[in-house]
């Protein structure tokens, strides 16, 4: 039998480049309108014994006391919708937490978790500096949580240390070969340190892994898009519109894809779309657009994959 019980917090959120983040498959009434989410296992019930005690000052768990006793996943979402508070709300509560941590690493200044989430929270408040230092003493303590490897990742990306990126990275993989947002990021850096092959071969093992994950495709669009190998670019950036129609961004890449592969017609509807869902992204390529209209350029025949 089980100490303890594991659900699933399925959190919304309309950003792809959000961590763990997948197309919604609508199996939800709750989840209807919502474009993705993505899930973090959480532990909700579990037994009534003076061993186990919360820890903890933001987002008081159980886990600690529970880490090496048995467990069972339920396949049980719990809804959940904060992220969609306004930017300024969530940079207050990200401050306010961050004190919270800062006054309980004080209290404890050798417990991981709270480590690794004072780093997490600079992270996401765009403090890579200060996120460097926490992150780093997460990984020195001997930590193997997947999150301190991925968010250090992240932050050497963010701020150009792509050997540094590439070695924590290779590092989660190792400890988890099929997590494919590691692999997705592992491909973008492979790719900026000159390993053309290795990223590509990396984001497409990415895409198998995670389906129905956004960012495998997008780079690799990008990435073929940048060597010049615009029928493949072509291929990815449908498998990632697949994935999330409306997303802005797909369309941008997608409309210089098309008009390289000199498809007028379909990057005027691309040019569209886009003016559609992103009026302000769309000044990027307005003029290119208008230049496309007003020539009336002839359709190339290309083979559509």
């Amino acid at each position: 039998t089980a100490d303890a019980v594991v659900l699933w917090q399925r959190n919304y959120c309309e950003s792809p480049d959000a961590e763990g983040w997948q197309a919604n498959r609508g199996d939800y009434e709750e989840g209807q309108g919502f474009s993705g989410y993505f899930d973090i296992p959480v532990i909700r019930l579990f037994r009534n014994d003076d061993t186990i005690r919360f820890k903890g000052v933001v987002h008081e768990i159980v886990d600690e006391s529970l880490k090496d006793r048995k467990k069972r996943y339920l396949e049980v979402p719990i809804h959940h919708y904060t992220y969609f508070d306004a930017p300024e709300e969530r940079d207050r509560k990200k401050f306010f937490y961050l004190d919270l941590l800062l006054r309980q690493l004080e209290i404890d200044p050798d417990d991981e978790t709270t480590w690794f989430l004072i780093g997490r929270q600079y992270y996401s408040l765009g403090k890579y500096a200060e996120a460097l230092v926490f992150l780093r003493r997460v990984i020195e303590m001997g930590s193997r949580c997947e999150m301190a490897y991925d968010n250090l990742a992240n932050v050497y990306i963010n701020t150009g240390m792509f050997p540094e990126a590439k070695e924590t990275l290779e590092t989660l993989v190792k400890l988890n070969p099929r997590y494919a947002e590691a692999l997705s990021s592992l491909g973008v850096v492979y790719y900026e340190l000159g390993l053309r092959t290795e990223a590509i071969e990396t984001l497409n093992r990415a895409a198998m892994e995670l389906p129905r994950a956004f960012r495998p495709s997008f780079n690799l669009a990008a990435i073929y898009f940048r060597e010049k190998k615009f029928q493949e670019a072509l291929s990815a950036i449908k498998n990632a519109e697949c994935v999330i129609p409306h997303f802005p961004r797909i369309y941008y890449l997608k409309f210089y894809i098309l008009c390289e592969l000199e498809m007028w017609q379909a990057a005027q509807l691309c040019a569209e779309k886009l003016r559609m869902l992103d009026p302000s992204l769309y000044q990027n390529i307005a003029e290119k657009h208008h230049a496309i209209v007003s020539h009336s350029m002839p359709e190339k025949e290309i083979q559509r994959s």
